[in-house]
C-alpha cells in the first residue's frame, strides 16, 4: 500500500469519526444544558477527539497550483487554521467543563482563526483554486472563533 493510499483511507476514515463525534457533542450539550449525568464525559471524549482530528487535518497533503508565488502562504495558512481549530475547541472544553486555562486557549485560537480568515480573504484573491483548499478551514474555525470571542469578551 502506497503512503498516499494509506493517506487517503487515514482522511477518509477521519471524516466519518469527525461526524460521529459531532453527534457525540451535541448528545453531550445537550446532556449538560439539562444537567444529566455523565455530560461532562461525553463532551470531553467527543471535543477532545475533534480537536484531534482538527490537528491531524493540519497535516493533510494540500493541492497546489503549480508555481504560485503564493502557494507556502496558502499551505501555512491552512495548517495554522487547523491547529488554531484544535486549540480553540479545546478552549471551549475547559469552558464548558469549569476547568483553568480557557481564556488563553481561546485566545490563541480566536486569534489564529481571525489570521488565517485575513490571509485566507488575501489568498482566495491572489490564487483561483484557494477557495477550495480553505472552504474546509473557515467553515469550521470563524463559528469557533466567534463563540470564543463572545465568551472572552462578554463573560
Amino acid at each position: 500500500m502506497s503512503r498516499s493510499a494509506f493517506s487517503g483511507k487515514l482522511f477518509s476514515f477521519l471524516n466519518i469519526l469527525e461526524k460521529i463525534l459531532l453527534v457525540l457533542f451535541i448528545a453531550g450539550a445537550a446532556l449538560k444544558f439539562t444537567h444529566n449525568a455523565g455530560a461532562a464525559e461525553l463532551l470531553m471524549i467527543s471535543m477532545t477527539g475533534i480537536a484531534a482530528i482538527s490537528f491531524l487535518s493540519a497535516y493533510k497533503p494540500v493541492e497546489l497550483e503549480q508555481d504560485h508565488p503564493n502557494n507556502y502562504l496558502l499551505l501555512v495558512v491552512v495548517k495554522v487554521g487547523y491547529i488554531g481549530i484544535a486549540v480553540c475547541t479545546i478552549g471551549l472544553l475547559f469552558y464548558l467543563l469549569k476547568m483553568n486555562g480557557h481564556k488563553e486557549m481561546l485566545m490563541i485560537g480566536s486569534l489564529s482563526m481571525a489570521s488565517t480568515s485575513i490571509f485566507g480573504v488575501f489568498l482566495m484573491t491572489q490564487i483561483e483554486k484557494s477557495a477550495v483548499v480553505l472552504r474546509p478551514v473557515l467553515l469550521r474555525g470563524i463559528p469557533l472563533a466567534v463563540a470564543g470571542a463572545f465568551i472572552l469578551l462578554v463573560k
